[in-house]
C-alpha cells in the first residue's frame, strides 16, 4: 500500500501529463511532481542536486519528447 502523500503526487503527475496532452504518464512527469515534495527536497539538498537545473531539464524533456 502506498502513502496518501505519494498517491496525491502520482495524481498530480497525471495532471501534468494530461495537461500536456500526453498519452502516458512517465517517470519524468512523476519526478517533476516529486520536486515539490519536502522529503525529496531534503534528499536533493543532502546530495547536492541542483533542483532548478533538474526541473529545467525535466520540463525540456517533457516538452520536446
Amino acid at each position: 500500500m502506498i502513502s496518501e502523500e505519494l498517491e496525491l503526487s502520482i495524481q498530480r503527475a497525471f495532471e501534468i501529463a494530461r495537461g500536456k496532452k500526453h498519452e502516458f504518464l512517465t517517470l519524468e512527469h512523476l519526478l517533476l511532481e516529486l520536486c515539490n515534495d519536502q522529503d525529496v527536497n531534503n534528499l536533493f539538498k543532502k546530495r547536492n542536486i541542483n533542483k532548478p537545473e533538474l526541473i529545467k531539464d525535466l520540463n525540456n524533456y517533457i516538452n520536446n519528447q
